[in-house]
């Protein structure tokens, strides 16, 4: 499936700790704006939520950690998405606003726990995504997140990893509403964003969000 950013408006939402955000927006910018006309806005004020113009906004991607929403901002979040907004969230998207009990249903999983920063094993599902056997596995330097309040029966699962006996998504995607959602729990540091499986996962799941439904 193949990614098209060309004249799309998209929100840029960066911020917390353990991670490096501005790494992820220097990866993330020109990524994004190889595409004609992309209009890219990046900001670490989560007072973004509220602003009116929220809607001129075609997807809101977030790279954060920790935190809480106020009342404001987590429905104007929610009511983006709900009313036919995309809603890409990056690793720490799931530990990111966790007493928000709103934003994590629409999410579709919360963070829990983390293994080590080491290689992770990931697997893409190649029965949704056309990948070639060489590349449907293939192992990164990540954190690998261990997520609760999530199921399966909710979203469409595209990568996953094993860890401790049991496998664990890596990739989701879910329709929240009138909107849609991408979640991609990898991407710790600069050695996951310069991955070219984590690159192709991160289209993948965009593209998904951009159709018309899934």
């Amino acid at each position: 499936m193949e990614l098209s950013l060309a004249g799309k408006r998209i929100l840029l939402l960066i911020g917390g700790e353990y991670h490096p955000f501005e790494a992820f927006t220097e990866f993330f910018t020109p990524w994004a704006s190889q595409h004609e006309n992309t209009e890219l806005v990046v900001t670490k004020d989560r007072a973004c939520f509220t602003a009116p113009d929220l809607e001129r906004f075609d997807m809101v991607v977030t790279y954060t950690q920790g935190g809480t929403l106020t009342p404001a901002q987590e429905a104007g979040l929610v009511r983006y998405v709900r009313e036919g907004g995309l809603f890409v969230g990056i690793h720490g998207a799931t530990a990111s606003w966790k007493d928000n009990a709103e934003y994590i249903a629409m999410l579709g999983g919360v963070f829990v726990s983390h293994g080590p920063v080491g290689p992770v094993a990931v697997t893409i599902n190649d029965a949704l995504f056309p990948v070639e056997p060489d590349t449907a596995s293939f192992e990164i330097v990540d954190e690998l997140y261990v997520l609760d309040r999530f199921s399966a029966a909710d979203v469409t699962v595209f990568a996953t990893a094993p860890w401790e006996g049991k496998s664990h998504p890596m990739a989701y995607v879910k329709a929240y509403g009138e909107g849609r959602v991408f979640y991609l729990a990898l991407g710790h540091d600069e050695r996951a964003f310069a991955h070219p499986q984590f690159q192709y996962l991160l289209a993948q799941g965009m593209a998904w969000t951009l159709q018309k439904a899934l």
